[in-house]
């Protein structure tokens, strides 16, 4: 019998003695409350998949056979926590002052008015809401009241599937219906180990040939790229497989993972680790924004132009991805050979972005890379003692040759010709220099 097994036959017991203590005792009362309501309420999806994997529940996903508002009102009564409602989707969330999250919908139905549409959802029944599900591993549930003891619900075989580690989709339209399944199945495969089950993945083929994921909206093809390019454990393994299914080329045609892309993409992941290691902060990356950089390094930019349309985006991160390749060659020369001092490095990589940082520190020479970490450590913390206001004090004329002075004194503490209690001595000085030309 197999651990996943003997789980499911003690999955009331594993539900009782969930940690931490508040998922016990929110759970506790959600099944009191469903008694007291005579309301239908069941633990689903992802939520009772990693129970029965893991043996630890993370999540508090709810369906209830009712209202989803009126069960949330009560329970947040209960627990005096705050109540968010989402009437159009028929969704709410509960979350409580210890900072707990219980997502409550009531069991819906829904269809697709066109494939990679929204679909349109209506109150349903609990069986038509495990119907509207990607994947048979996401259909497994616990009944958590109004009877007494936890049940699981296993209507589609998704027990069988967890076994076999297989991922299986409900009916032959899933992915035409929704094509962002496929993306969802990849990052369960690299997760949790799983695997599509062969006719499910001759069904990404087929949607792929047929086009379906053309019609996905730039916002939610964005979002799952933003989902999968942003998790660096499974980074490798998601992106061989993306190439795999033929999903790479439905953000842009020529986007491949061919070998050289998977060296490149393995140096930016060991330099990130390298970084971290270093204790260096990089507040401001985006992982999902640097993998997407390194995937799409051998496009042209006018390619580049495509993908950013295609995935809807615009502003600062437009502009980065337009021109990022360049802006890096350029750069790189700047800080190749003998006799670049440290403040001119820092002059050319205080431009960048920190996903221009480490691309730079992956894929350029060592002399290159030496700066991006000096810079990222040292040169970049480095800030002045002083102000316009300490030259002003001392009888400096306002103008434009104070921030000249300050910004010339600053090269000269980046380049160790001065330490920061010579800051002022060393801006006077020059103001002096100034002043008798």
């Amino acid at each position: 019998m197999s651990q996943i097994h003997r789980r499911a036959r003690r999955i009331g017991e594993l539900v009782k003695e969930a940690t931490p203590a508040e998922v016990r005792e929110r759970l506790s009362l959600v099944a009191d409350l469903s008694r007291e309501l005579e309301m239908a309420v069941y633990l689903v999806g992802g939520a009772v998949r990693d129970l029965l994997l893991t043996g630890e529940l993370r999540d508090l996903d709810l369906v209830v056979e009712g209202s989803a508002a009126d069960f949330a009102r009560a329970l947040g009564d209960r627990l005096d926590a705050a109540v968010k409602l989402h009437p159009e989707f028929l969704t709410a969330e509960v979350e409580d002052p210890v900072g707990l999250r219980l997502d409550i919908a009531s069991s819906r139905a829904e269809s697709y008015p066109e494939p990679a549409a929204l679909p349109v959802v209506r109150p349903g029944s609990f069986e038509e809401d495990l119907d509207r599900r990607d994947f048979t591993v996401n259909t497994l549930a616990v009944r958590l009241g109004p009877g007494e003891g936890f049940e699981l619900i296993d209507a589609k075989g998704g027990l069988a599937d967890l076994e076999a580690s297989l991922l299986r989709i409900l009916h032959p339209r899933s992915f035409t219906d929704d094509p962002t399944r496929a993306f969802r199945a990849v990052r369960l495969e690299s997760r949790l180990g799983l695997r599509l089950e062969p006719g499910s993945e001759r069904l990404v083929t087929e949607a792929t040939e047929e086009r379906v994921f053309d019609r996905l909206s730039a916002t939610r093809l964005r979002q799952e790229v933003e989902y999968l390019f942003g998790e660096i454990e499974t980074l490798e393994a998601a992106l061989r497989r993306l190439d795999e299914l033929g999903l790479l080329s439905a953000l842009h045609p020529r986007l491949s993972l061919e070998e050289e892309d998977s060296r490149r993409l393995a140096r930016v992941v060991d330099r990130i680790v390298q970084l971290e290691g270093r204790g260096i902060e990089l507040p401001a990356l985006e992982l999902w924004r640097l993998t997407l950089m390194t995937v799409a390094w051998r496009l042209a930019p006018a390619e580049r132009e495509k993908l950013v349309e295609r995935l809807g985006i615009d502003g600062a991160d437009r502009e980065l991805f337009l021109g990022f390749r360049e802006c890096l060659e350029s750069t790189a020369s700047e800080l190749s050979g003998s006799g670049v001092l440290p403040h001119r490095a820092a002059r050319a990589l205080a431009r960048l972005r920190d996903e221009e940082q480490v691309l730079l520190a992956a894929l350029w020479a060592d002399e290159v890379e030496i700066w991006v970490v000096r810079w990222l450590e040292e040169l970049r913390h480095i800030q002045l003692t002083i102000s316009g206001r300490d030259l002003l004090a001392r009888g400096a004329t306002p103008g434009p040759e104070i921030g000249a002075v300050l910004e010339a004194t600053l090269e000269a503490r980046l380049d160790g010709v001065i330490g920061a209690d010579e800051e002022l001595s060393q801006a006077t000085k020059l103001l002096e220099e100034h002043d008798r030309k």
